[in-house]
């Protein structure tokens, strides 16, 4: 929420400063939905990862008289971890990418997300080793600006000064008729606004 924005919808600087504060005061301890969607996503692919492993621990403490068998076993579960650690890194990197272009296209006013992700290219949509997205703003300006989606998201509209009519003549005074000149009056001008 910005103060510039409570300004022009009417609030002055100190009711928009009041805004503010009780604002930043009840969110303070909120976590964003993407953030809480990534520590969600990791707490149960860590508690699969671990029923897994018990799993593999019980199948060789079964196996434990011999000694050729349990080290094919271990190399197997080395190989297996392994490929679900690049699985999960994998997962957890697709997940930001997705949060990352649903808060980009929130912020870029898109009016449905699914509308809007489909004309994204996610191929050219990247993770960087900073953890930083590269390829989404250029794409998003693209859908922004281009006249065959830019239907896709919200514009602020102005809203000018209505024109009157065109007529040069000022509009009798009805207040200082009686009822026969009046109904005269609205014979004679239908579209007259009282």
């Amino acid at each position: 929420m910005k103060k510039e924005v409570l300004i022009t919808k009417g609030l002055t600087e100190e009711q928009a400063n009041y805004v503010l504060e009780l604002y930043n005061t009840e969110i303070k301890d909120y976590v964003p939905k993407a953030d809480y969607d990534l520590v969600n996503s990791k707490v149960e692919t860590l508690e699969n990862t671990v029923k897994e492993r018990d799993k593999q621990l019980e199948g060789i403490s079964k196996n434990i008289g011999d000694n050729e068998e349990l080290t094919k076993q271990i190399k197997q579960l080395q190989l297996d971890n392994e490929k679900a650690d690049k699985q999960y890194k994998a997962e957890i990197s697709q997940l930001k990418v997705n949060n990352a272009i649903e808060m980009a296209l929130t912020k870029a006013g898109a009016k449905t997300l699914k509308a809007c992700k489909a004309m994204l290219d996610i191929d050219h949509i990247k993770l960087d080793k900073d953890g930083n997205i590269t390829g989404l703003d250029e794409q998003i300006k693209n859908l922004t600006n281009n006249d065959d989606t830019k239907y896709l998201f919200n514009t602020e509209t102005f809203v000018g000064a209505s024109i009157g009519n065109g007529s040069n003549e000022p509009g009798a005074d009805t207040s200082k008729m009686n009822y026969t000149e009046l109904c005269a009056y609205m014979d004679a001008n239908p579209d007259a606004i009282i």
